[in-house]
Parts: C-alpha cells; sequence; structure tokens
C-alpha cells in the first residue's frame, strides 16, 4: 500500500514508513525566475550609477606578437596572421590599438580582414605604412556598412587623395 506523507512518497510496512525520493525520470522541475541579487547590492549599484562612479577598463598591455596562424582584433574588425609580422610593424599595430584575439573559441561578431592585408603592410615602406593602413580600414568600414565581405586587399600603387 503506498501514500504520501508529509509531501513525499512511502510506503507503509506495517508500522514503518520509509521516505523515498521523488521520481523525476531526469526532468526537473522549471525553476520560478532567475535568483534576485540582494537588495543591498542593487541600491550599491544605483548609487554609483547615479553618482557616475564607475571604473572604466583599461586597454590591455601590448603583449608579444602573435604566431602565424593566430588573429589580432580593433574593435569588431579581426585580422588573420599570416606570417610573423616585423617588430616594427606589430609595435605600430599596437600604437593602434591591435590586440590579439587569446579566446580559442571567441564567440563576437567580427568583420574579417583579407588575408593579403596582412601581406600588404608588409611590403609597404614604414612611410607609406600609414595611409596604406588608412585606406585598408576605409574600405573595411564602407564594406562592412553595405553588408559586403571583402575579397581581396586594396592593391595598386597608393594615390594621394
Amino acid at each position: 500500500m503506498v501514500r504520501r506523507l508529509a509531501g513525499r512518497a512511502a510506503r507503509d510496512f506495517g508500522h514503518v514508513a520509509i521516505p523515498l525520493p521523488p521520481l523525476s525520470f531526469g526532468l526537473r522541475a522549471p525553476q520560478r525566475g532567475p535568483a534576485s541579487p540582494e537588495p543591498r547590492s542593487v541600491i550599491k549599484d544605483r548609487i554609483r550609477t547615479l553618482l557616475n562612479i564607475r571604473v572604466k577598463r583599461e586597454m590591455p598591455g601590448m603583449g608579444t606578437k602573435p604566431r602565424n596562424g593566430g588573429k589580432i582584433a580593433l574593435g569588431n574588425l579581426r585580422l588573420h596572421i599570416t606570417c610573423e609580422p616585423p617588430d616594427e610593424l606589430w609595435y605600430f599595430f599596437t600604437l593602434q590599438g591591435w590586440r590579439e584575439v587569446g579566446h580559442p573559441r571567441d564567440r563576437r561578431k567580427y568583420f574579417d580582414l583579407p588575408r593579403a592585408s596582412l601581406d600588404l603592410l608588409i611590403r609597404c615602406n614604414s612611410s607609406d605604412r600609414e595611409e596604406r593602413y588608412r585606406q585598408l580600414i576605409a574600405a573595411a568600414a564602407g564594406a562592412r556598412s553595405t553588408g559586403r565581405s571583402m575579397m581581396a586587399a586594396p592593391a595598386g600603387k597608393v594615390t594621394a587623395r
């Protein structure tokens, strides 16, 4: 004979009631919602927001040069490293704000620059590099706004505007 005692399943073996765990068959009951944060922390958070007491995140340090096959990112632009960049080019990239993507499964949405663009910047003279870099970023911004992908890096001679 099976009966419920205080919300639990139990079997009656004479005078002894043995509580049994509820059968779930691998299914869990849906939770009523996310655990609400402590009211004290909510109040502190709102006060910090009102008083504008927020700490801005700093840009990570320069770091080492990325290896062949790595990726570097600036905002939502990403560049694949096809060969190890020279020290001068890596220093130029870090001054512009590029950093190596260190996450193996980075789920952020990036706009990938063409793989040939790194080779193009390596072949440029240091005097032409900044102008070529600006052309590449402008072409990427134009392609990103129209929704098309950049299949090849801008080629040809650098023209003065």
